[in-house]
């Protein structure tokens, strides 16, 4: 049941949705169209950070700040500086973003550009300044650990010859040889061999009696000499193959081409979220009329806001037709005899004869369901008397088609009898009491002990009495009449009917608790359960009664 209720809402409200569905998706494809077409470019670059063999977890941390730390260094304002100087650009791109990718050595360099070829450019030439500049990033402003190394190596080579010189003039000194002399093996740097400078030795002989043991001492530090020369070249081969890796560990996997298509405004996407927005903006709104709107649109929602059971559902109804049911076995012919089956059927648990119907504001159909009612229960051989209670806006003659000279206010007034003023109509059982002419105070008139007299003592000519009043919101007639009635029907027409209205009709009702006998909904949903007989009803067509107009 909800869904069929939301359903029922999408569909009375499906203008307001596909309006407001076509409004966003014209604002949105207007919007999309004047937008500035803007292009992408991007490259990838690798980060090498791994130079193989088995990697541990300290190394997956210090890829990971390498990789923070050239996201950084790429969109930092010196490299951003030698950009704009490269590429003679007044203004860079406004969106220059880098992405690392996961799981990968690779770091994802997107531009964004009103002109494609500079958006293919800028992202290029970011790569060629990383890569020139990848061992100054690295290193900073100071020296590099070879030029360091080399720096030691020199210093040393220096100082084994100084160390040999020394050994040799002493082997000269003692006239003998030193029982064992390891010499170094000639080193060759090809890179540092310039950097040695040439010392001159001096030999400087001495008289002093040379001992084995100076030529041991001496042998010994020549000796540590030569391996600490040893493990410095060690180290400055390995910081070589060092600086080689870190010279090629940033390399271009992809570079940036010129697009062709634009990245934004992605109009298939655009249009597809407006369209999205659109039926969703416009159910909410439909959401938010629903509950601003103050009409009832369905018997569902009467009966929730009244809280009254339902005794009949009267489809609308043509105003030509006066009684209804001279219309067969119709829709609407069976739904006025339903409503008088469960007139009876409460008739026979408690006695009913006095009906008031009340409506909440005018125009709800209440004297043509007054003067309907009385139809049908005369033609199920009932005396009916139909009495005009609304002395301000008579209705009931036009339905019951006798004339309006004299009626209910004159009889009140005491002007005429109530004989005189009751009229028979065409339909055997059914008499009619119009409302006559208008009174300067109808609600002190109806609440008069005359009214109070009439009702008792037509109540003894009559098996039903159906008194038809003005709505509660206009007047306060309605109020008069309720303690000399045996019953209350409330009077809804569905599409009409506010709720504010129908809300004070119902606390009115609550005040009579016993007389309230429930709501009959006018202008109803189609019954899905009548399927009719298509009897044709039989014409009736009065031609003229003590000069009033011919109603068919």
């Amino acid at each position: 049941m909800e869904l069929r209720k939301y359903l029922e809402l999408f569909w009375g409200k499906k203008g307001l949705i596909i309006l407001t569905t076509i409004v966003t998706m014209v604002v949105v494809a207007t919007g999309t169209y004047m937008m500035t077409p803007i292009y992408q470019a991007s490259a990838l670059l690798r980060i090498a950070a791994a130079t193989g063999g088995s990697i541990e977890y300290s190394n997956y941390m210090y890829i990971d700040r390498l990789q923070n730390t050239y996201v950084e260094i790429i969109t930092s304002k010196p490299i951003l500086d030698e950009l704009k100087q490269r590429l003679n650009l007044n203004e860079l791109p406004k969106k220059i973003s880098v992405e690392i990718l996961p799981n990968t050595e690779l770091l994802k360099i997107t531009v964004e550009d009103a002109n494609p070829i500079i958006a293919a450019q800028v992202a290029n030439t970011l790569l060629d300044i990383l890569i020139e500049q990848s061992e100054q990033l690295y290193s900073g402003s100071g020296k590099t650990s070879v030029e360091i190394l080399t720096e030691q190596l020199a210093q040393t080579q220096i100082e084994i010859d100084r160390a040999r010189q020394v050994y040799e003039n002493l082997v000269i000194q003692s006239f003998e040889l030193p029982p064992t002399i390891n010499i170094s093996p000639t080193i060759t740097l090809s890179s540092t061999t310039a950097l040695i400078p040439t010392i001159p030795l001096t030999q400087e002989v001495s008289n002093t009696v040379i001992t084995n043991a100076d030529l041991d001492a001496a042998n010994q530090a020549l000796r540590l000499k030569q391996e600490t020369y040893a493990m410095l070249l060690s180290e400055y081969d390995k910081a070589r193959i060092r600086e080689s890796i870190r010279a090629n560990m940033l390399s271009v996997v992809d570079p940036a081409v010129v697009p062709e298509t634009p990245s934004k405004p992605r109009v298939g996407l655009n249009l597809a979220l407006g369209l999205i927005i659109g039926m969703i903006g416009g159910t909410g709104l439909a959401f938010f009329f629903e509950y601003l709107d103050p009409i009832l649109y369905t018997t569902e929602q009467i009966e929730a806001l009244t809280g009254l059971t339902t005794l009949a559902r009267i489809p609308k109804i043509n105003k030509k037709q006066a009684n209804i049911s001279q219309d067969g076995f119709s829709i609407k012919a069976e739904a006025f005899r339903n409503l008088r089956t469960k007139i009876q059927l409460i008739d026979r648990q408690r006695s009913i004869k006095i009906l008031l119907m009340i409506s909440a504001e005018p125009g709800q159909g209440k004297s043509m369901i007054v003067a309907n009612l009385a139809f049908s229960l005369s033609e199920a051989g009932k005396r009916v008397l139909a009495i005009d209670g609304d002395l301000r806006l008579p209705k009931l003659n036009k339905f019951t088609v006798v004339p309006n000279k004299m009626g209910l206010t004159e009889v009140l007034e005491e002007k005429i009898e109530i004989e005189e003023a009751i009229q028979k109509s065409l339909y055997n059982g059914l008499f009619v009491l119009t409302s006559g002419s208008r009174p300067d105070d109808p609600a002190t008139l109806l609440g008069s002990p005359q009214m109070g007299t009439l009702i008792k003592s037509a109540g003894q000519l009559y098996d039903y009495i159906l008194i038809d009043t003005p709505a509660l919101i206009a007047a306060a007639d309605v109020a008069m009449l309720t303690h000399m009635v045996d019953g209350l029907i409330l009077v809804v027409k569905r599409g009409y009917a506010k709720r504010k209205a129908v809300e004070l009709a119902t606390k009115f009702l609550e005040g009579y608790p016993e007389k309230t006998l429930g709501v009959v909904v006018n202008h109803s949903e189609p019954s899905e359960n009548y399927y009719g007989y298509r009897r044709k009803p039989a014409p009736a067509k009065i031609k003229q009664i003590n000069g009033q107009i011919d109603a068919e």
